[in-house]
């Protein structure tokens, strides 16, 4: 279990961060701290209902809030209201988990503020990697009204075949029911008790296993109890494979957590009739999951539109109404003019180049983008991007070293080589300390042209593992976190990698390799 967790976080710490694990259920609180606990959370605190939460909060420091939807004496949304309201406690990531959805309860959720949703049942790889999510970048309150309609679009996780694992000792009848569940399904198999376990807490799970009932050293019921008292497994539903004569076996197996049970010996037709339905169960959870992210990921979205518009888009456009002003009263002055004239181009080259990246990067993330490669010549890109911030590296009086061979060739697809570049350049001259140098160059390695892009400041430490991430930005006030993000996708689209290196002493180098022509 620990293993199967740490995978999903191995870049997170949670050893300094004091959890709050709210639901009425006792057995779900308990079994969610168990696997907070695995993850290494510093403090991991309980309360049962909305209203004992809502007071552990006011009296004490929490880093994060998973609480259940529905609870007594204050719900969970009424819960949400109060944290966000609050000013000391505004900004606590808050995770909703739920086994009955309704989409109306989600969009009020994603509305007033919540960070993530997970559906239950859950294994502990799932919550993990929602709570690295929610930490990283919580959810910002909505400022307009959501829409309800959800994109049922396939996902990975829908497209993905439903995992069943055969559990018996005798061989034959694992083959019998192989046989019948093999078109449908990936089908794995156990003749053993302690093999089924392992094969469960391995890191691909299967989603529903079909139990034998009698096995010799462990039989199914045992199987079943310590798979339901796993976090980490207890997720997976269960169907036991019983005798006619094994009636009290299967009423303890049920009482354990098992959601069905075929008696032997099988009948093709019900089993087919029993999985489908169980499985029918697996796929809408699947399903429920992947349209609460798309509601998560469109707020997201939203807010980083309506970001762009009042700050990014706003500013060049005000350069330009103010340039434009200085042109009617200088306009007979022809260094004014020309210096003018060049920073209104520049300012339309930002609103051109951020307009293009939200377009080419929302093409990227779907999978919907056409790459059409050509031969290029590299310098000639280069030089177009630098004549467009040409401006903003005088303004701080930056020497630009360009030293690619005007020979150098690249196949790349030019509009989208160029976003690219601009993203890495921008980049550079923002990060580049006042008076110092940015040197571009070029060197083939192999099949691929090497483009490094070197300035003298150094990344921020706190950025350094999350650097192609997105939303992740430091010290600019206002910016999206978006440029190396699409750097890195523009690149990855056309065949290409992307990296950097940066010391506090010998500064940031962002190397590109693009196909050679």
């Amino acid at each position: 279990m620990h293993e199967i967790i740490s995978n999903s976080i191995k870049d997170t710490s949670f050893q300094q961060l004091t959890v709050l694990v709210v639901d009425s259920i006792d057995n779900m609180r308990v079994t969610v701290a168990k696997m907070l606990h695995a993850m290494c959370f510093g403090e991991v605190l309980q309360a049962s209902n909305g209203a004992d939460a809502l007071n552990l909060i006011k009296k004490q420091h929490i880093d994060l809030v998973i609480t259940e939807l529905k609870l007594p004496k204050l719900d969970g949304i009424e819960l949400l209201k109060a944290i966000r309201a609050d000013e000391s406690s505004a900004l606590i990531p808050v995770v909703f988990m739920s086994a009955v959805i309704e989409q109306q309860e989600v969009i009020a959720a994603i509305k007033h503020g919540a960070s993530e949703y997970v559906v239950k049942p859950f294994s502990g790889k799932i919550l993990a990697e929602r709570l690295v999510r929610a930490l990283e970048k919580p959810v910002k309150k909505f400022r307009s009204k959501q829409q309800s309609t959800i994109k049922d679009k396939p996902t990975e996780e829908t497209a993905e075949p439903i995992h069943i694992l055969v559990v018996d000792d005798v061989a034959d009848n694992i083959q019998v029911i192989s046989e019948i569940l093999r078109k449908d399904y990936k089908i794995k198999a156990a003749i053993s008790g302690e093999k089924a376990l392992a094969i469960c807490n391995a890191q691909v799970q299967p989603d529903l296993v079909l139990l034998d009932i009698m096995m010799p050293t462990m039989d199914g019921l045992e199987v079943c109890r310590r798979l339901k008292e796993n976090p980490n497994t207890q997720h997976i539903a269960i169907i036991f494979l019983s005798a006619l004569d094994q009636n009290k076996d299967v009423i303890t197996g049920l009482e354990l957590g098992a959601v069905d049970y075929i008696t032997k010996p099988v009948n093709p037709l019900v089993v087919k009739a029993r999985i489908a339905a169980h499985t029918h169960t697996l796929l809408s959870t699947r399903m429920m999951r992947n349209q609460i992210d798309t509601l998560i990921e469109n707020q997201r979205l939203r807010d980083e539109f309506e970001r762009i518009m009042q700050n990014d888009l706003k500013h060049p456009l005000n350069e330009m109404v103010k340039t434009l002003e200085l042109l009617e009263r200088y306009h007979k002055d022809a260094d004014k003019v020309k210096s003018s004239t060049a920073a209104i181009k520049q300012s339309t080259t930002s609103l051109s180049h951020m307009i293009d990246n939200m377009l080419t990067l929302s093409q990227l993330e779907d999978g919907s983008y056409h790459l059409c490669p050509v031969p290029l010549n590299l310098l000639r890109l280069v030089t177009a991007v630098l004549d467009n911030y040409r401006l903003s590296a005088n303004d701080k009086h930056l020497e630009i070293q360009n030293e690619i061979a005007p020979s150098t060739q690249i196949k790349a697809e030019e509009l989208l080589t160029m976003s690219l570049l601009s993203n890495l350049i921008q980049n550079a001259i923002d990060a580049a300390p006042r008076g110092s140098a940015i040197n571009l160059s070029a060197t083939r390695n192999g099949m691929y042209m090497l483009i490094n892009i070197h300035n003298h400041g150094a990344v921020a430490e706190e950025v350094v593992n999350c650097f192609f991430d997105k939303y992740v930005s430091y010290g600019k006030r206002n910016a999206a976190g978006i440029g190396t993000y699409a750097a890195k996708l523009m690149t990855e689209v056309q065949n290409g990698s992307i990296s950097f290196d940066t010391h506090i002493e010998h500064g940031t180098t962002l190397s590109v390799s693009l196909p050679y022509d």
